[in-house]
């Protein structure tokens, strides 16, 4: 069994419709850490969704590209992490 980087684990929210709260509690995680995000969209409101919450939230502080179906997974983009 390989070990993993604690960063590079995914964070995972599932706060039934309060993922806005979470994310934006979560601001300066986000932005020293830059974790993968997976969250739940489908109970965000139609003009939140598809990664649009996460973009609101960083101001594109941080660049995150979200996939999103009925959840969102989102993976940092831009400079390299410092572990590679």
């Amino acid at each position: 069994m390989r070990a993993v980087h604690p960063l590079l684990m995914p964070v995972c929210l599932l706060t039934q419709g309060l993922e806005e709260s979470v994310l934006r509690g979560a601001v300066d995680t986000l932005l020293s850490h830059r974790p993968f995000l997976f969250y739940e969209d489908s109970m965000l409101p139609a003009a939140q969704r598809k990664g649009v919450l996460l973009q609101q939230i960083l101001k594109n502080r941080v660049g995150y590209v979200c996939e999103c179906r009925n959840d969102c997974f989102c993976t940092p983009s831009g400079p390299p992490t410092p572990w590679g």
